[in-house]
C-alpha cells in the first residue's frame, strides 16, 4: 500500500525544487506537518541529495524513483512544471530504448515550429506534444491532435532536406504525431493521431506494435545520418 505521507513529502519537495531549485527540510516539515527526522529518513531512502538541511535534486529523477516504487505519477506531474513534464516523458522513452531530443525548433517554409519531444527507435519516430492539462475537453484534444499532425508533416519535410540529429538504423523514417496528456480516460486516436494518458505511457511502450496500425504517419527518407 502506498504511503500517503511519503507521497506528500515528495510532492512538496518537487514543488519547491521546480520553483526555487532547492528547499529546506524545515520548510517541508512545516508544510506537511511531519517531523524533520522522518523527512530526512525518506530523503535518504530515495537517494535524494541533502546538503546540511537543504534538499537539492533533479525533479525528473525524484519522479522516476517515486514512480518505480509505485507512487502516483500524475500527482508528481502536477507538482512539476511544463518543461519538467517533457523531461519526464523523455526519460520514460529513454528507458524503453528510444533516442530522445527535447524542445526542437525548426522552420519549414514561412512557418516556425517547436516540438516538445522527439523520440526515435529504428524507423519509428514520434513527434510529441506534452500537455499538462489538469482536465481535458474533447474539442481541445482534437485541436491539439490536428496541430501536432501539422507539425509532424512539417518535420518530415524538414528532415528529408536536412537530415536527422538522432541515430537511426534506417534512412527511411516513419514520423508519427502523438499527444501525451496528464489526464485522459484511455488511449484514443483523433484524426489518426494517438493520444496517450501519462498513466498508460509505460504500457503503451510495451505493446507499441499493437497501436501503430491505422495511425497517421509521414514516411520520409533522410539524406544523411548525423
Amino acid at each position: 500500500m502506498i504511503d500517503l505521507k511519503i507521497q506528500l513529502i515528495l510532492n512538496t519537495i518537487l514543488k519547491h525544487i521546480v520553483s526555487d531549485g532547492k528547499v529546506e527540510v524545515e520548510t517541508v516539515s512545516k508544510e506537511t506537518g511531519l517531523s524533520e527526522n522522518f523527512i530526512k529518513d525518506i530523503i535518504k531512502d530515495f537517494g535524494i541529495e541533502l546538503d546540511a538541511n537543504t534538499i537539492k535534486a533533479d525533479p525528473t529523477t525524484i519522479v522516476i524513483k517515486g514512480w518505480m516504487r509505485g507512487f502516483d505519477i500524475v500527482q508528481f506531474a502536477l507538482s512539476i512544471g511544463w518543461h519538467e513534464l517533457e523531461k519526464l516523458c523523455g526519460e520514460i522513452f529513454k528507458r524503453a530504448g528510444y533516442e530522445v531530443a527535447l524542445n526542437f525548433r525548426f522552420k519549414e517554409g514561412d512557418k516556425r515550429h517547436e516540438i516538445d519531444l522527439i523520440v526515435l527507435h529504428g524507423e519509428t519516430l514520434f513527434v510529441i506534444d506534452c500537455k499538462r492539462w489538469s482536465r481535458i475537453r474533447t474539442t481541445a484534444l482534437k485541436n491539439a491532435a490536428l496541430a501536432q499532425k501539422e507539425r509532424a508533416g512539417a518535420f518530415s519535410r524538414y528532415i528529408a532536406r536536412n537530415g536527422l540529429a538522432l541515430v537511426s538504423t534506417s534512412n527511411t523514417i516513419r514520423v508519427y504525431p502523438m499527444v501525451i496528456s496528464v489526464f485522459s480516460p484511455q488511449i484514443k486516436v483523433y484524426e489518426g493521431v494517438l493520444v496517450v494518458n501519462l498513466y498508460q505511457l509505460k504500457g503503451f511502450l510495451a505493446e507499441i506494435e499493437n497501436y501503430l496500425y491505422g495511425l497517421e504517419f509521414f514516411e520520409t527518407r533522410i539524406p544523411r545520418l548525423i
